[in-house]
């Protein structure tokens, strides 16, 4: 239990839980004005992009004024991020898994029709990215690990191919840091080389970049594919 009264967990990969998930529909509210503000006017998402995933039903508000990023599969939901809009006490935002979400599932969206994986640490990361690129990306997920977790990566292929569609480019954009890098060059090898592409932000997440403008005064996107296969 946090300071906001849910049951969470933190963004480390867990065993899958023993009780399926449920999500607490009875905490989320009509009224999804707070939730999209923050998005738009905090974290500079595209309006059209916000106001597709709440037709979607892929975003929603809690009764404590967070975001909920579901996470759906075939339908249904099977686990939930939630992200505070206001500070807490003790002046952090809140961030948090439900409890008993699915283990290697992850908040994702659809792009036409998918031929191709991006993957990213956060949904606010792959929501920053598209609007950034919003004008370009065609024909793929975006997909959130929730932190760093490879299973979902397999999941994301494995899902793609039951649903009939084949891989052609899985591109990493995790977190200019390093344990964001080192996720991305661990499992470069995993796959042929023309299929794989890196993108990392210019700042540390791609938040930053989108909020400090960084995508277009500064060239935020930097390949690493040298400095991998150079070692």
């Amino acid at each position: 239990m946090n300071a906001q009264g849910y049951k969470v967990k933190d963004n480390v990969q867990e065993p899958k839980p023993k009780e399926p998930y449920q999500y607490p529909s009875q905490y989320e509210v009509i009224n999804s004005t707070k939730a999209k503000g923050y998005l738009i006017n905090e974290r500079k998402i595209h309006p059209k992009i916000v106001n597709w995933l709440e037709n979607k039903d892929l975003i929603a508000q809690d009764k404590l004024g967070n975001v909920i990023f579901k996470w759906k599969q075939q339908g249904e939901i099977v686990g939930a991020d939630r992200q505070g809009t206001s500070p807490m006490k003790d002046g952090h935002m809140f961030k948090g898994i439900d409890r008993n979400s699915h283990g290697s599932a992850g908040f994702s969206v659809d792009i036409g029709k998918p031929n191709s994986i991006y993957l990213f640490e956060s949904p606010i990361d792959a929501l920053s990215y598209w609007s950034i690129k919003k004008e370009k990306l065609q024909n793929t997920p975006l997909v959130s690990m929730s932190g760093l977790k490879r299973q979902t990566m397999i999941d994301e292929i494995k899902r793609m191919g039951k649903e009939g569609h084949k891989v052609n480019h899985i591109t990493f954009c995790t977190d200019n840091d390093k344990a964001g890098r080192e996720f991305a060059y661990r499992y470069y090898g995993l796959f042929p080389k023309e299929m794989i592409n890196l993108e990392i932000p210019y700042n540390k997440d791609w938040n930053n970049d989108l909020r400090e403008n960084s995508y277009s005064n500064k060239g935020a996107i930097n390949k690493y594919t040298n400095n991998i296969e150079s070692g």
